[in-house]
Formats: C-alpha cells, structure tokens, sequence
C-alpha cells in the first residue's frame, strides 16, 4: 500500500515538472513570436532608415553619421555597466520566487546607479569631442556631430534601462517596442520631416536627436503602466545595490563585446581606410544582421524563463528548454542566412546602389558569423541566468582580444572583408566556447545529429555558390 502511495507521489510529481517544462514552452515560444516579429518590424525600419541617410546624405556624410551614432551607443553601453542584464535577470528571478520587495529594490536600485553614470558619460564624450574627432578618427567634420550627438547618451540609456525592466516583467511587446521599434520608427519619421524641409546633414542630426526624445519617453511610459507598484512595493525595498553591481560588472565587457561587433569594424575602418569604407561597411551589416533576429528573439525571453528555472531548482527543465530553443534557432534563422549569402551582391545594389556592391564578400562573412552564433544554442543566456557572470567575462575578453587583433592585421590586407572576418571570428567564437561551458555545467547540448545533416547541406549550398 506504502509502495503505491509512494509511486503515484512519484507520478504525480512527474506530471507536474512536464506541465512545467510544456508550459515554460510554450510561454518561450510565444514571447520569442512577439519578439520575432517586433525585431523583423524594428529591421526593417532601420534599413529603410540608412537607405534613406545614405542616399540623402551621400558616403561622406553617411559614414560621418554613422560614426557618431556608434560613439554615442559605445558610450552609452559604457556607462549602464552592465545593468540592463542584471535588472532582468534579478526582476525575473525574485518574481518567479515572489520575493516583491527584492523586485522593487532592483527597479529602485537600477536607476540610482545607472542614472549617474549615464549623465556623467554624456558629460565627458562633450568635453572630449575635439580629441575624438581630430586626434582619434582624424575626421574633423566629427566633431560638428559629436557636439550635438552626445545628447543621444542619457536618452538612449535611459531607455535601455527602461526596457530592461519590462524584459524582466516578461512584457515582450512592450520591451521591443520601446527599445527596437520606437527608435527606428522615431528618427524616421523626424528625419524625413526634416529633410523635406530642407535640411541636409542636420536632418540625420536632428531627426536621431528628436527621435530619441520621443524614445526615452515612451519607454518610461510603458514602464509606469507595466510595474504593479502596489504589490512590489508594499514593503520596504530591500537593498539590492550591491548584489547588481556584483552580477553586473562582468558582463560590462560582454555586453560591450556584443555592441562592439561591427561597430568596432566602423571604427578601425574610419581609421585606416577611407570614411566611404565605413560607409559601405554600414550598408553590409544591417542586412547581415537580420540572421541576429531569431537568436536575439529567443535571447530576450529565455533568459529571464530559465532564470526561472534556476530560481525554482528545477534545472531538470534545463535540457528539453535548452534543445527546444537550439531547434527553432536553426529552424528560423537557415531560412533567412541562405538567401544573404547566395544574393549578396544583388541585395546591396538594390538598397544602396552600385558604389556598395564591393561589400558583398564581406556580407556573406558577417552572416556565416551570426549563423554560427544562432546553431550553437543559447548557451550565453543560460551562463547569465545562473549568474556565471565572471565566466562570460573570460570568453568576451578571449573574443575581444581575437577582434582586435584581427581587425588592426586583416583590414590592411582585405579591406572591409578583413574587418568583417575578425567580427564573424569573435561572435561565433564566444558562442562556441559558451556552449562547451553549458555541456561541461550542466550536460546539455545544443543539437542532435539531424540538425548536423541540416547544417551540412545548407553548407553545401554555400560552396556551390562560392564555386560559380
């Protein structure tokens, strides 16, 4: 009788991790659809934004623009500190054990630190304008940008930290929109008013500058109507300064890397080659980053899931999470690698036109990066929700070292094609390492022998199109 009893226990107790495991499922697959499409939206509407800059604007001035916007965003990443991983991180942990008043000292918390950081970086890019523009790049013409760009700074961060928020609520649209779509869709529309009134340079100026305002806004906005203030509130707070900044100062580097890839490329073109190099270089990565949207989609929602996961002890949900993820990222993003690296070429000539069309080697390099970065699983997330920060430190200073090194030795060989093989070498470097990680921690891995066969023909493919 004992035996029975203690069996159906067992039954029952299995039952209930499967319901768990199917329901975190589903809510996965569900959050990443939302944020799937919002960054598909938010892609699209930046494209059409730097063919619009590009073509309004002319190389110099693009690549001019484009320069500012990826100090501003370096600096930016710079001054939040890691922040915005640990606030999701540690909202989505603490909800998932109910603890409200370790909930709402991370939203108290988060903005007393990351505020003053943000607003003295703002402060500091200003005073530095002049030796940026005439000592770092050598682009004289930077500094009128610079000047006006280091505005965009406490906008953006704000905004960041604002989302971050919303990532740990779980309010998927709300997040994307604020920090994907509203940006894009924003500087659009005040770019465009402004450049039918006339303006030249000062319409991309003006038009990020103004879109950002309305930005910042909107993600506050949202945060006010998402946060349950009553219920996170209704007791004292508890302090949680110290135990953000711990998590967080480690993935400082790893977040700078992740911004870096690309952005970096920019810089050290601007510095070695000429600035309509880093123009077209701008014209290739954001059509070789539309294969990031799948891998960022499933990034957002399953780190704060298995955080849950982690939060509960239940880390035998780990493995079927864990493959069920690897399988839809290769799934979704094959579909959208091929037809990059097989049109490269007649892609940059339809968007950017002809004097563009020098970088489709290099698209087809950045591309087979990201797709790396999406097979190998989500292995990076699950290192962040159990909090092995440091960890990730080691693999993004490992990455960032091959980065550099490879940019400062490959660009003088092959141009904008060597710059975009130090980025795929770091992005699907960091990723292949974490996924060692994964196994060796916790046993899982990111794909069975059927997504090898997958892999191997659309590699094939590949060849075949490099051959002809």
């Amino acid at each position: 009788m004992k035996l029975n009893e203690f069996n159906i226990k067992i039954q029952y107790k299995l039952n209930e991790i499967r319901h768990r495991e199917q329901q975190t499922i589903k809510t996965m697959a569900r959050g990443a659809g939302v944020v799937f499409v919002g960054m598909i939206a938010a892609r699209v509407l930046g494209y059409i934004l730097r063919v619009l800059l590009k073509r309004h604007l002319g190389l110099d001035d693009f690549g001019l623009v484009s320069t500012g916007v990826v100090i501003m965003e370096i600096a930016t990443m710079l001054s939040v500190m890691g922040l915005p991983q640990a606030i999701a991180r540690f909202i989505a942990f603490h909800l998932s054990r109910k603890e409200y008043s370790k909930v709402a000292g991370t939203l108290k918390a988060s903005f007393i630190i990351g505020l003053p950081c943000i607003i003295l970086t703002s402060g500091l890019v200003y005073l530095f304008a002049s030796v940026l523009a005439n000592h770092v790049f050598q682009k004289p013409g930077l500094l009128y940008v610079i000047h006006r760009f280091w505005l965009l700074i406490p906008l953006l961060g704000i905004t960041m930290l604002s989302s971050s928020v919303l990532r740990g609520l779980k309010q998927m649209f709300a997040m994307i929109f604020s920090q994907q779509i509203a940006r894009n869709l924003f500087v659009l529309f005040c770019f465009v008013l402004l450049a039918l009134a006339g303006f030249k340079l000062d319409s991309a100026i003006y038009g990020y500058i103004y879109g950002f305002i309305i930005m910042a806004a909107v993600s506050l906005l949202l945060v006010a109507r998402a946060v349950p203030y009553k219920e996170l509130f209704a007791r004292k707070p508890a302090k949680m300064a110290s135990i953000l900044v711990t998590y967080s100062w480690p993935l400082v580097f790893s977040t700078i890397l992740w911004f870096l890839i690309g952005r970096v490329d920019t810089l050290f073109l601007a510095s070695f080659m000429t600035i309509d190099q880093a123009g077209i270089y701008n014209a290739v990565l954001p059509l070789a980053q539309f294969v990031t949207v799948t891998p960022q989609s499933f990034a957002m929602i399953s780190m704060p899931l298995i955080s849950g996961v982690f939060a509960r002890g239940d880390e035998s949900s780990l493995e079927p999470i864990y493959l069920t993820t690897s399988k839809w990222l290769l799934m979704f993003t094959l579909p959208v690698y091929l037809p990059i690296v097989i049109y490269a070429e007649p892609l940059l000539v339809k968007f950017f036109g002809s004097d563009c069309a020098s970088g489709a080697v290099a698209l087809r390099i950045l591309s087979t990066g990201f797709f790396v970065n999406a097979v190998v699983g989500p292995a990076t997330m699950t290192l962040s929700a159990d909090a092995r920060t440091r960890l990730i430190l080691l693999n993004t200073l490992v990455s960032l070292l091959i980065n550099v090194v490879c940019n400062i030795t490959l660009i003088p060989l092959w141009g904008i094609s060597g710059s975009a093989t130090a980025s795929a070498l770091a992005v699907a470097g960091t990723h292949i390492i974490a996924a060692v990680q994964a196994y060796h921690l916790y046993g899982v891995v990111p794909f069975k022998k059927v997504f090898l066969r997958i892999i191997a023909v659309a590699a094939t493919a590949v060849a075949l199109v490099g051959v002809a």
